[in-house]
């Protein structure tokens, strides 16, 4: 990764990121694709989330599969909201990765 990417990663992980802020990193940066994915994992993703890097990062798809399997093993899936996203300062942090 690039320098000026790297710190604007960083600047965005320092925001704390909610999941919906990582999806939207993951659709609109490539180069960050697979750091927001691990990130999304590292999370507390939903059940949503673990599907959304199961379709759209290959590189952790296995690892999303399982942690899903796993939970559909222990208790049923039940809907939940996603927190409330940051979107202000994030996307000014998103908008100047995607013009790398």
């Amino acid at each position: 990764m690039k320098e000026k990417a790297r710190k604007l990663w960083e600047e965005l992980l320092s925001k704390n990121p909610t999941n919906d802020d990582l999806w939207y990193v993951i659709v609109s940066v490539a180069s960050l694709r697979k750091e927001a994915g691990k990130q999304l994992l590292r999370q507390k993703p939903t059940n949503r989330d673990l599907l959304y890097v199961i379709v759209n990062v290959d590189s952790l798809r296995e690892e999303a599969q399982k942690i899903l399997r796993e939970r559909e093993e222990a208790t049923p899936p039940s809907p939940t909201s996603p927190p409330p996203v940051h979107k202000r300062t994030i996307d000014d942090i998103i908008r100047e990765m995607r013009a790398l």
